[in-house]
């Protein structure tokens, strides 16, 4: 990995500079770093943005904390890629326009393999390495109404596993993914890529479809100025929240059972019982197809806001309940 600041800096303050990587996998394309460096020397913490370009809120939560966060009052480092999906940028899709991969799915990444995967690879094996904390933020893509909520990895190191649920109750949230250490050896989100790599590490999600909203944008700002406190970056008190939050313990994709038109019959954030209805699928004559129904007791993570959808199409996120 190599730095290419834009501007000469021996003295505390925020940096801008471009992240370029040695694998020729990557060649070509260089990331924008804002990097605040502060008075004293302490902790070093990473935020990312923009791994799903469309989650505006996230975006623009990494640009408010590199404007909020001072030099003179801060000890140690934030570093922070506003967006991290560089290749699209301005294509407005989930997956990389190079490979057609999304990203958020396949850490631990691959050095040997196509853009997304050797990017992946990049970020939490140089970028990342030797953090001490992590913060991947995200929000509601196109189609869909999600809600605010955090994600962090449970390990077989309880000391880890208690840093990380500590990260993440720094959000104040009222829902937590707490992923199962046994899907540790999965490929998937950053968080678990980092708890291999015992780096504490969380993923924020927040943000109402692919719109700018200031209470989803406050919300990733919040949180990772209450890390910063939490790890004695900067003053004030600490902004672990109370064991209040909704906790669960499995998150699942339900998939539209037909094509058609899609009618949800509940809101992000509705608690649910298993079995009861969640969509009603019509066909393209309006006609009555089928319900998509609940698969247990747990909480609507996201629905989805498209009319029309096609059979095995992503359509809601779905909490089971600890």
């Amino acid at each position: 990995m190599q730095i290419c600041w834009n501007e000469a800096m021996n003295e505390p303050g925020l940096r801008h500079g471009h992240v370029t990587f040695a694998n020729p996998g990557l060649s070509g394309y260089r990331w924008p770093l804002l990097e605040v460096v502060g008075q004293l020397p302490g902790p070093r913490l990473c935020v990312m943005a923009g791994v799903h370009v469309n989650e505006a809120s996230s975006v623009e939560a990494a640009y408010q904390i590199a404007a909020i966060v001072k030099a003179k009052e801060l000890r140690g480092r934030v570093s922070i890629l506003p967006v991290v999906n560089i290749a699209g940028a301005f294509e407005h899709q989930a997956a990389s326009p190079v490979d057609g991969k999304n990203m958020h799915w396949l850490y631990p990444g691959n050095a040997e393999g196509t853009f997304s995967d050797a990017l992946a690879h990049a970020l939490v094996s140089e970028w990342a390495e030797g953090a001490d904390a992590v913060v991947d933020m995200h929000g509601g893509d196109t189609g869909e109404d999600l809600i605010q909520y955090v994600v962090y990895q449970e390990t077989r190191d309880g000391g880890l596993s208690s840093r990380n649920e500590e990260l993440a109750r720094c959000f104040h949230p009222d829902v937590m993914f707490r992923i199962p250490a046994d899907w540790l050896s999965r490929p998937g989100r950053s968080c678990t890529a980092l708890a291999n790599r015992s780096i504490p590490a969380v993923v924020s999600e927040a943000g109402r479809f692919p719109m700018l909203n200031a209470e989803d944008v406050a919300f990733h700002v919040t949180g990772v100025l209450n890390i910063a406190r939490h790890l004695g970056m900067i003053d004030g008190a600490q902004g672990v929240a109370p064991s209040e939050s909704i906790v669960l313990q499995d998150y699942r994709f339900l998939v539209a059972p037909a094509s058609g038109l899609f009618y949800p019959l509940v809101k992000s954030g509705d608690r649910v019982c298993a079995g009861r209805p969640l969509a009603r699928m019509k066909d393209l004559f309006g006609q009555d197809q089928c319900d998509l129904l609940a698969p247990a007791s747990g909480v609507i993570m996201w629905i989805g806001t498209h009319l029309l959808v096609k059979e095995g199409e992503w359509v809601a996120g779905f909490g089971v309940c600890a």
